[in-house]
């Protein structure tokens, strides 16, 4: 008579589901393809990577103007990562430089990365979906990354931008090639000015407004981005 090793044969059977499993795992993992451009807040950013299906892929990120668009093919958590120091086995390692931002299939989003307070290897990163409508040559498109509503005004052109949300806004020539444009956002029920000022208007540019708090004064900041169409499409 066969002697069966019931220790044995119960390692393997372990071993096949366990197999079956992580096979299982991995089919089931859903992988999105998702366009982007990003923005430094504070100063060029050229050490950082996204890690998607063909492993790291390095991003320069400047300061002063958007990056250029890269395709991202990996998990729905989409984070940027640091080289870190080599290991014992001299293998490179990989530290996270942001948190992890859920992105959907075929979505194209903007992100803003800029300095972390007390974490000075790290980056907050704030997440917007990019226009999915049309952004002619003399708009603008006003990107309200604070907590409170957001009231504007281009010259006669009178709007308002929902916290995290986005609007673009075309205009027609104004009649002279400066406007006065006015920024508020309300807190606590009241509105309060953010500044008042003179913007030129060029019709073959469009213009990018990032309006976001400073986690340092704790005021708001204003960031604006002009692009030539035609130019990085």
């Amino acid at each position: 008579m066969k002697i069966v090793n019931i220790g044995v044969l119960l390692l393997s059977v372990c071993g096949i589901v366990c197999g079956m499993q992580r096979l299982a795992a991995e089919e089931d993992e859903e992988i999105v393809r998702v366009t982007f451009r990003a923005l430094a807040w504070d100063r060029t950013i050229k050490d950082l990577y996204v890690r998607g299906e063909e492993g790291f892929q390095r991003v320069i990120i400047p300061s002063g103007g958007l990056s250029l668009s890269y395709e991202y093919v990996g998990p729905p958590a989409l984070r940027f990562y640091r080289k870190g120091p080599t290991d014992e086995n001299g293998i490179e390692t990989w530290l996270p430089a942001t948190d992890s931002r859920n992105v959907s299939d075929g979505q194209r989003v903007l992100f803003v990365l800029r300095a972390h307070p007390g974490q000075p290897d790290r980056y907050g990163l704030a997440m917007h979906e990019a226009a999915s409508g049309d952004f002619p040559p003399g708009a603008y498109q006003f990107f309200n990354f604070s907590q409170h509503p957001l009231a504007c005004r281009l010259a006669e052109i009178r709007f308002e931008v929902p916290p995290g949300g986005s609007r673009i806004v075309a205009m027609d020539p104004p009649a002279e090639n400066q406007f006065v444009t006015f920024l508020a956002h309300e807190v606590d029920g009241e509105w309060q000015l953010l500044f008042k000022t003179k913007w030129a208007w060029y019709p073959n540019k469009r213009s990018y407004v990032f309006v976001s708090p400073d986690p340092e004064t704790r005021e708001t900041s204003l960031k604006i981005i002009e692009e030539t169409v035609g130019w990085r499409q």
